[in-house]
């Protein structure tokens, strides 16, 4: 049986989950809600962080 939960904030998850009676050893599957622009955000930060520029980030996601 699927149980959804929506419209959560990430660090409230744990707190609403116990509310509900949810074992915390119990395993779940969260999805998390995001849009082009929040992908495109993260996986930036991301490259950032491994020595990416925004030129080089930029060239590769225009195809070029």
């Amino acid at each position: 049986m699927t149980t959804a939960f929506e419209n959560i904030p990430a660090g409230d998850v744990s707190k609403v989950l116990a509310q509900r009676g949810i074992a915390s050893d119990h395993r779940v599957t969260v999805l998390v809600d995001e849009d082009i622009d929040d992908l495109a955000r993260r996986i930036r930060k991301k490259a950032e962080a491994r020595g990416m520029t925004d030129e080089i980030f930029d060239r590769l996601m225009s195809g070029e």
